[in-house]
């Protein structure tokens, strides 16, 4: 190389010397992969792209070194991604998520910065302190805290370690505004929390609650009548389910054991010992086969109308729900000899079908609402159609809205069980 540069001029020299700075990432690229593949001599390269061999090496070491660790499976894991800063904000940081969010003890904690952070200034009576630092940080921050944006809550008891622990919850945020641990969960417990809830603005349009008589109790001794205490499905839900499921097993267990028994009978047509006693015993097995497997069917049917039917938020009006619902509790009464357990089921849903179904008559509110507001938009944007002549006829949910023209005026044509074929002559008639 300086053999070659014997005889040029300062200002070649010059250029000579820069043009490595004027090569790009994509040319640096092309050489270190020519160079690696070693296509052609380095000095050639060098010549040809005017730069030093050296430069050359250096270009193909980095490639190199690239394609190491690309290909190397041990090397990822040993690289340092970032370095951490501990201070002790830091660990008082640590602390607290691996109490609240790791639900850790206060041993673990100090093992925790032991084993992984080798930090042995750590006892039981610090990690108790820190965390009862941010306990009375947390509640002054709730005491400032305005809960009046809150429109429906949900109230449960929860038990940790035997003592009752009263929830309030927002249903749309999921925010926690109730967790206060409590000696009894009687009517004068909750009517005094929710008494402080409403100071900090607590007043929402409806609550959800079980089927516990003190909760409710509470809450009308704490809001009155005005505020409405609905029930929730998942215990109505589950108690189906729960007998649904155990009457599906004992149909099982009637039928194998039926089959296991007429296997027998089977066995003795062929031998001489006496087969009165095994008769006997499949005539209740195929008793108890006959009662089991219907029983299971029937129940399986009408848990299933209820889950999907009456309960989920999709369904008729609040009218057709009740009937359905009421025609449901009544078939299972009737069913009721044959299994003791269908008795106690059918006294909970009749004694909570008015709560469990409130979110009916809310969701009916609810497309009265958007009923009128299709109204106005009618009448606004659409003033030249003759509504006298032509209705539009909509369905919502089991009724159907008639909007006339003439007098603006609103009437709901309950529907029961409208068949596919009358839905379709009802969509015809109307060119929307």
């Amino acid at each position: 190389m300086v053999a070659n540069n014997i005889g040029i001029s300062a200002s070649e020299q010059q250029f000579f010397s820069g043009n490595r700075t004027a090569l790009g990432p994509i040319e640096r690229k092309n050489l270190s992969v020519q160079v690696l593949a070693k296509t052609d001599p380095v000095t050639h390269l060098a010549q040809n792209y005017r730069v030093s061999r050296k430069f050359l090496y250096q270009q193909a070491a980095k490639a190199q070194q690239a394609l190491d660790r690309t290909f190397d499976p041990s090397e990822p894991d040993k690289e340092v991604l970032y370095h951490l800063p501990i201070t002790k904000e830091w660990i008082r940081q640590f602390v607290l998520s691996q109490v609240l969010v790791g639900h850790s003890s206060f041993r673990a904690v100090c093992e925790i910065l032991d084993t992984a952070f080798d930090y042995k200034d750590m006892s039981i009576g610090t990690v108790h302190n820190i965390v009862a630092d941010a306990i009375a940080k947390a509640n002054a921050l709730n005491q400032s805290e305005s809960l009046s944006a809150i429109r429906i809550g949900a109230h449960d008891e929860i038990y940790q370690a035997g003592k009752p622990v009263l929830v309030g919850m927002d249903v749309e945020s999921t925010y926690c505004y109730l967790l206060a641990a409590a000696d009894h969960c009687d009517e004068t417990t909750w009517g005094v929390h929710l008494l402080d809830l409403s100071k900090h603005g607590l007043c929402p349009d409806y609550t959800i609650a079980d089927g516990g008589q003190a909760l409710r109790a509470g809450q009308r001794a704490a809001w009155g009548q005005e505020i409405d205490c609905h029930g929730d499905i998942f215990h109505a839900e589950a108690a189906l389910n729960e007998l649904a499921s155990y009457l599906e097993r004992r149909a099982a267990a009637c039928t194998g054991f039926r089959q296991k028994m007429e296997l027998k009978m089977e066995k003795l047509k062929n031998s001489s010992r006496n087969a009165s006693c095994l008769a006997r015993k499949l005539a209740v097995a195929r008793k108890a086969h006959i009662e089991a497997v219907p029983l299971a069917t029937d129940v399986h049917i009408l848990a299933d109308w209820m889950r999907k039917d009456v309960l989920s938020l999709a369904g008729p009006n609040l009218i057709q729900r009740k009937e359905l619902y009421d025609f449901i509790i009544e078939e299972l009464d009737k069913r009721k000899c044959l299994y003791s357990g269908i008795e106690s089921v059918c006294k909970m849903l009749k004694n909570h079908r008015d709560n469990l179904l409130a979110f009916a008559g809310v969701l009916d509110g609810k497309f009265v609402r958007s009923q009128n507001s299709l109204i106005c938009l009618y009448s606004s944007y659409m003033p030249y159609v003759n509504w006298k002549d032509w209705m539009s006829i909509m369905l919502f949910t089991g009724s159907i809205v008639v909007l006339y023209k003439a007098n603006l005026r609103t009437s709901l044509i309950p529907l029961k069980q409208p068949s596919r074929k009358r839905c379709h002559q009802l969509r015809g008639q109307a060119p929307l």
